[in-house]
């Protein structure tokens, strides 16, 4: 589930769901996880979920680590084709 502080955009419930486990996924480092966030996104996508992606792109694209700016700019480019 998200922190308090953050606040999601609005969507369908599917949407939110597979949201929510990718914030999941991101939270916890192992490698394992990130791979399973990449795949979520790909989830997004067929849902439709642009707000999500675009969120997704908003909240990671400056993050320090490498991988969640990898996971930022994939979310983009998802978001780029709906």
């Amino acid at each position: 589930m998200p922190n308090e502080e953050e606040v999601l955009p609005k969507m369908s419930e599917d949407c939110a769901h597979v949201l929510d486990s990718v914030i999941s996924a991101l939270k916890n480092p192992l490698p394992y996880n990130q791979s399973k966030a990449r795949l979520l996104l790909d989830d997004l996508y067929k849902k439709k979920c642009k707000e999500a992606l675009a969120w997704i792109h908003e909240k990671y694209a400056s993050h320090p680590s490498i991988l969640m700016q990898k996971i930022a700019r994939r979310a983009l480019e998802l978001h780029s084709r709906l």
